[in-house]
């Protein structure tokens, strides 16, 4: 959601209003509502123990659940937006999504918040490079949080050192592997 909204406010392409609009209050849904809806679900079902799904087996139900996110994302939402960028943006995503799940079936938790907060990062580079756009203070506003999300994690004890850096390479990888494809 916030890389779509990113992409419309950088972006030099115009789009109608209504179709930004409608773009994002989709993505909202898909990507915001339903999958918090869900995580509640399987939070009263039991089928996971907390909302932070610290047991990496309870991470496959949620994973599969994001894979059908963006899959109906890729398919219904960003064709209507005619924008290729954002199409490989949730592409890239979708990939980091399965990678991370790969992970799991091997034990290995990945954090998937460094996964997201990199992708995004990531994109908006691709953005800047593509568009010839000055975005430094956006991109380093970005590292940033890269920075501030890892050290919460740290903190929390919620993830090492090696979780974190592997969450952010498989957010980071299919973006720059998109690039091929857009930039």
């Amino acid at each position: 959601m916030i890389g779509a909204s990113l992409y419309y406010y950088i972006s030099p392409i115009y789009s109608p209003p209504e179709m930004r609009k409608l773009v994002l209050i989709a993505l909202g849904i898909i990507t915001i509502i339903i999958p918090a809806l869900l995580l509640i679900l399987l939070r009263s079902t039991g089928r996971i123990t907390s909302f932070n799904i610290e047991k990496v087996g309870q991470r496959k139900l949620p994973l599969y659940i994001t894979l059908v996110v963006f899959y109906i994302a890729i398919t219904k939402v960003i064709p209507q937006s005619r924008s290729y960028e954002l199409y490989y943006f949730f592409v890239a995503m979708m990939g980091s999504t399965l990678g991370c799940l790969v992970f799991v079936f091997f034990k290995i938790k990945a954090s998937i918040h460094m996964l997201a907060i990199s992708g995004l990062t990531t994109f908006i580079i691709g953005l800047s490079i593509h568009y010839q756009t000055n975005l430094v203070l956006l991109i380093g506003v970005l590292v940033l949080l890269n920075g501030a999300i890892a050290s919460s994690r740290l903190l929390l004890k919620a993830h090492s050192s090696t979780e974190l850096i592997l969450g952010m390479c498989i957010g980071s990888i299919p973006q720059f592997l998109a690039f091929a494809y857009w930039l």
